[in-house]
């Protein structure tokens, strides 16, 4: 399977996530940086690693739709160089997942609570309930996880393929208007039992 790293800070994290993709991850095919760095000398470090395409630190919104091209119809995860993956993940199986739930868009892995609100309540999907309400947020628990209408996640996740072909909407807070876009479309969004991941990167970039 592909898997499309977005990257922006230079080394500042990415090695560690490959690292830990080489330890934990299984069923990567093909590997693709969209690198919004700016720095030429760093997309010809990374091509050791995978194919790069460089965003010239467009920022957030258009390096998302480099992403979206890169991934096109293609059964892919999308990772960014912040996240840390710290168990065992197989691509393959996730992609199960969406094949046996038509109605999920993604299938997400789970990290640790970051924000203050998901540490008040203990996780965050618990934080999630506590801030949108679970009226709205609707969580069910699956044999793999929890399905929820709330929130597309930008945690590593495994797309659906053909939700990347319609391209990333343009616009402020572009993450909030995929979310709006799918779940108007009727899209429910998976997340895996149990956390995968750690993140504990500074958001740095622009263009939201």
């Amino acid at each position: 399977m592909l898997l499309v790293v977005g990257t922006y800070r230079k080394r500042a994290y990415v090695q560690r996530a490959l690292t830990s993709i080489r330890r934990h991850v299984t069923g990567v095919d093909r590997i693709v940086f969209v690198d919004d760095s700016g720095s030429a000398e760093n997309a010809h470090w990374l091509t050791q690693f995978g194919e790069v395409v460089e965003t010239h630190a467009t920022g957030y919104n258009a390096a998302m739709q480099a992403v979206c091209q890169v991934i096109g119809t293609e059964p892919a995860m999308f990772v960014e160089e912040d996240f840390e993956f710290i168990s065992p993940v197989d691509l393959n199986d996730m992609m199960t997942v969406l094949h046996e739930h038509p109605n999920l868009a993604q299938i997400a892995l789970l990290r640790g609570p970051v924000f203050p609100i998901e540490l008040k309540h203990g996780g965050l999907l618990e934080g999630l309930v506590a801030r949108l309400g679970p009226e709205f947020v609707d969580l069910r628990k699956e044999p793999y996880g929890w399905s929820q209408r709330g929130t597309w996640t930008m945690n590593p996740a495994v797309w659906r393929p053909g939700i990347a072909a319609e391209g990333w909407p343009v616009g402020d807070w572009s993450e909030d208007l995929m979310r709006d876009r799918l779940r108007d479309q009727g899209w429910r969004f998976g997340y895996l039992e149990g956390i995968k991941v750690r993140h504990d990167g500074k958001r740095t970039g622009r263009g939201y």
